[in-house]
C-alpha cells in the first residue's frame, strides 16, 4: 500500500475514534490485542484506558498521522501508521496500526 493511502486508513481510524466508533474500526480493521475478547469492546477498554491515564479527552484534538516505514523484516510488516492525538497538558495519545 503507498503512503498516501496508508495516511488515509491513519486519517479515518483517527476519526472514528474521535467519534467513539469502535464497533466500526474494529469490524473494518480489526485488532491485534483483543485476544478473546470482543473486538469492539476490546478496543474501547483499551481506548478508554488511555485517556484515564492522560486524564483528558481526544475530541476535537486533530490527530496527526505519520507513516513509517519499516526495514525488510520476516514479519512482513511494511509500515507503521502512527495517529498522535495530541491533548493540551500531555504528550497525548498515540495509536498505531501495522500494514503488512
Amino acid at each position: 500500500m503507498k503512503s498516501e493511502k496508508l495516511k488515509f486508513v491513519g486519517r479515518e481510524v483517527a476519526e472514528l475514534l474521535e467519534s467513539i466508533s469502535f464497533d466500526k474500526v474494529g469490524s473494518i480493521y480489526g485488532y491485534a490485542l483483543a485476544m478473546e475478547r470482543n473486538i469492539e469492546l476490546a478496543i474501547e477498554e483499551g481506548f478508554e484506558a488511555a485517556m484515564l491515564e492522560c486524564v483528558s479527552s481526544i475530541n476535537n484534538s486533530n490527530a496527526r498521522v505519520k507513516v513509517i516505514d519499516f526495514a525488510p523484516n520476516k514479519e512482513s510488516l511494511k509500515s507503521l501508521i502512527a495517529c498522535d492525538f495530541p491533548l493540551e497538558n500531555f504528550s497525548g495519545v498515540i495509536v498505531e496500526c501495522a500494514a503488512a
